[in-house]
């Protein structure tokens, strides 16, 4: 009997130890708080403040050529300053996709925009309320 016993205990430990965590985990997701999604923009911000044009478009999920025009296109009136700025954080849905929404400013100018930080992978996706820079912005950098 107490073999039975020993026997059951140990196939209980080496199923439990074997089952994996269920679907909906929140330690399964890239970004699972508005603290995340702050550091995922704050690095991209980072990049854009050292004009690394590569590294801000490898942060964004839409890697289709007309994904990354859209990005440059956004992006390029930013690209080398260091006024950007998050302002406002906070969680969002697109259908059953739950994101965050992080707005970023730029400082002095009317320079905004919202990104969206998909919480599933922790990319950079969806481009939200875009400002226009000034008029006068003249030697803009290419991305």
């Amino acid at each position: 009997m107490r073999a039975v016993a020993v026997v059951v205990a140990a196939a209980v430990v080496v199923i439990g130890t074997g089952c994996t965590r269920g679907a909906g985990d929140a330690r399964e997701l890239a970004v699972s708080s508005d603290v995340a999604a702050r550091a995922v923009v704050d690095a991209a911000l980072r990049d854009v403040a050292r004009g690394d044009a590569v590294a801000v478009l490898a942060r964004f999920c839409d890697k289709t050529l007309d994904g990354q025009q859209r990005t440059r296109d956004v992006l390029q009136p930013v690209l080398r300053r260091g006024d950007l700025s998050i302002h406002r954080v906070e969680p969002a849905w697109v259908g059953a996709e739950p994101y965050f929404l992080v707005e970023v400013k730029a400082g002095g100018d009317s320079w905004q925009h919202g990104f969206g930080v998909r919480v599933r992978d922790g990319c950079l996706d969806r481009a939200l309320g875009a400002g226009r820079p000034p008029a006068d912005d003249d030697d803009a950098i290419d991305l």
